[in-house]
């Protein structure tokens, strides 16, 4: 089979995916779909300071509750990315080895870790403040790889994002 074929049935199907999993989320929670259409074309991964400015002046939920309700939905995720091996063991020790992977980009290792519900058991906002000050460190927030072509996401890393 071409490969292009693949690729597009990959997208088709993760299109169908989202398009259920908003429909679903928004019957429990009336303004979801909403809420995640302001993030549309949104550049991945991003910061909280960019998640406010897409979250507007807050008429459909406040901050917490959108970060909260996008996380438990599995819609949101936290990457932390490290490019050089001193604080490997630091952050390899509290995050394990869940949604890790190790990139080659520019002849340097990049460490990452995409972190959702499915694969981190504690609230989102835990994993970027014990990360918020540390040197050589790098938090953000991304969306589920699932939902990319239903976003219009524009990755700007070099580097699969939440895979």
């Amino acid at each position: 089979m071409n490969q292009k074929y693949i690729k597009e049935a990959v997208n088709e199907n993760c299109l169908g995916l989202t398009e259920d999993l908003i429909i679903e989320i928004s019957r429990k929670l009336r303004y979801f779909s909403r809420l995640i259409d302001r993030f549309k074309g949104m550049p991945v991964p991003f910061s909280s300071d960019d998640f406010h400015k897409r979250l507007g002046k807050q008429d459909i939920c406040d901050y917490n509750t959108a970060i909260s309700d996008m996380w438990i939905a599995g819609i949101l995720g936290v990457c932390i990315s490290i490019s050089n091996n001193d604080n490997f063991e630091k952050v390899s020790r509290i995050l394990g080895d869940n949604g890790y992977r190790r990139y080659n980009s520019e002849n340097k290792q990049i460490h990452v870790w995409s972190l959702f519900i499915s694969n981190w058991n504690r609230d989102c906002n835990d994993i970027l403040e014990v990360f918020k000050d540390e040197r050589g460190v790098e938090s953000s927030f991304v969306f589920h790889p699932m939902t990319h072509n239903y976003l219009f996401l524009k990755v700007h890393k070099n580097w699969p994002i939440g895979a």
